[in-house]
């Protein structure tokens, strides 16, 4: 990997004379006493040591410097194949040794899931390996039967695949109206110090775009969409240590958008233009270690750096657009530490100007808290959401519904340019982990929000529920099950209603 950039270290530091590396299964010597554990380790591949050692950022001979170390373990984390990593030091005759221990955790899912919102069911089947061989790629083959279509898909990423610092994602979706590909190869920043970074995406795509209006099943507008994109993200650090970084980038893409509305009996237009403009990022680094909030049992690094991104694209005529303009953005994210917890804010602004003004652009804020009543078990989590939008191209608006913001609503239950979401999530750990598999708690939840467009009138949901939580603490996947019983208050479409409500994760998105 990139090694950090050249800084002051103090001479007052140990040296690593060496770096053990202690890999352990998914289950360790001491777990491993019955059939079904032993032959859980003799399936699962064990992590190369390779992989281990490239997410490092010291070597034998440097200093063992905190900063690195943390981030060190940071970046195995971050991998999602370990179930727990540790970086400790230990004096021997020799010297000052650096201890590496990382516990893999299961990282094959062959799975049947469904996913419920009430009357309206979606469901899979899939191969899913986050650790392939040990070797730290993806491979996914699934077949998808969702609300609007079904789909086959099958990827592939490998982080570093070539010389051990470019990364690969291979990707193919056969829908059952188009086809979606992409082939992306990236160099990212490995560190905070990471001196440079790149990434190219290909994609292309053809088929069908819904539009759905005032919460109804089928969509109001239909388009055929040809799509093809290429992109570069490139940039370099002006500033870069295990504090923070001032980076400066350009992005430069080339995009064919063809659409045209599924009843008209015309040819699809040919619409090619291109953008090109410069990008800065400044961050200064914080961290938190902590249990219990994406899952349960396992120890997870939540992000509270701050922050802010800007980009200005020029999109002139002379490179396919109807008008003269620039195309800014900017993208800022708060966290810190409060008693008790931890807080984020996140915001989000872009669009596209010429001379008469905004032609189309989105704006979105968050804000998601998370605190401890009382003891490691319990956790109390609030969200809040907006976003408002001009110009949005069909299939671009805010859509909230089977299981993405109130929970127990279907699938396009609230679609527009206008949106807000409001949750707040009360949870208890019952068995932080139950059989050396799981761990299980429960929940009760309140959700309200909506969506709607500009000049229609505002349109919400409202429903309330308990549920049941269970979050592997053998597998890498961090996102819990969630099983919710939730009471549906009716709205100008839904009626009233209980609905058992299935999904994995949070029913919001987050920038991290």
């Amino acid at each position: 990997p990139d090694l950090p950039l050249a800084r002051p270290v103090s001479p007052a530091l140990p040296t690593v004379t060496a770096i053990e590396f202690r890999r352990q299964s998914v289950f360790d010597s001491a777990e491993a006493t019955s059939w079904i554990t032993r032959l859980a380790n003799k399936l699962h591949v064990e992590t190369r040591a390779s992989v281990v050692r490239h997410e490092l950022l010291f070597r034998a001979g440097n200093p063992f410097d905190t900063g690195l170390v943390a981030e060190s373990a940071r970046n195995l984390r971050r991998l999602g194949i370990f179930r727990s990593v540790a970086i400790d030091s230990v004096t021997t005759d020799s010297g000052l040794v650096a201890r590496v221990t990382t516990r893999d955790g299961w990282t094959t899912e062959l799975d049947f899931s469904v996913q419920s919102s009430g009357s309206q069911v979606a469901w899979s089947t899939e191969y899913y390996e986050t650790n392939f061989l040990g070797t730290n790629s993806i491979v996914l083959v699934k077949y998808l039967q969702g609300v609007d279509r079904s789909a086959s898909q099958f990827e592939f990423i490998r982080p570093r695949l070539i010389a051990n610092t470019i990364g690969t994602d291979l990707y193919y979706e056969n829908r059952s109206d188009g086809y979606l590909y992409y082939v992306g190869l990236s160099k990212p920043f490995t560190s905070l110090a990471s001196p440079n970074g790149a990434d190219i995406l290909l994609e292309d795509f053809d088929g069908r775009v819904f539009r759905f209006t005032g919460g109804q099943a089928i969509a109001s507008d239909t388009v055929e969409r040809r799509s093809t994109l290429a992109r570069l993200h490139a940039a370099t650090a002006w500033h870069a240590d295990g504090r923070g970084y001032l980076r400066i980038g350009i992005t430069a893409q080339l995009r064919r958008d063809d659409m045209v509305a599924e009843a008209a009996d015309v040819a699809m237009p040919r619409t090619v233009t291109a953008a090109i403009g410069p990008w800065i990022e400044w961050s200064h680094a914080r961290y938190l270690v902590t249990r219990s909030f994406e899952h349960l049992g396992q120890e997870e690094d939540v992000d509270l750096s701050t922050r802010v991104h800007l980009d200005l694209l020029a999109v002139p005529r002379a490179l396919g657009y109807a008008h003269d303009g620039v195309g800014p953005s900017a993208s800022i994210r708060l966290g810190a530490p409060i008693p008790g917890g931890f807080g984020i804010l996140e915001g989000t602004a872009g669009g596209i100007y010429s001379a008469a003004g905004l032609d189309s652009g989105t704006a979105t804020v968050a804000a998601t808290v998370v605190v401890k009543p009382s003891g490691d078990r319990q956790r109390l989590l609030f969200h809040i959401d907006g976003g408002w939008s001009k110009g949005a191209a069909i299939g671009s608006e805010f859509d909230l519904g089977f299981g993405f913001g109130p929970r127990a609503f279907p699938a396009h239950a609230f679609t527009g340019n206008r949106s807000w979401f409001a949750t707040a999530e009360y949870r208890y750990t019952l068995f932080p982990e139950l059989g050396m598999l799981a761990g299980v708690g429960i929940a009760t939840f309140v959700d309200r929000g909506g969506a709607w467009f500009a000049g229609a009138p505002e349109r919400n949901g409202t429903d309330a529920g308990v549920g049941l939580r269970i979050g592997p603490t053998r597998q890498a996947d961090l996102r819990t099950l969630r099983i919710d019983i939730a009471r549906r208050f009716a709205n100008d479409v839904e009626p009233a209603g209980w609905v058992i409500v299935i999904g994995k994760g949070f029913t919001f998105r987050t920038m991290q």
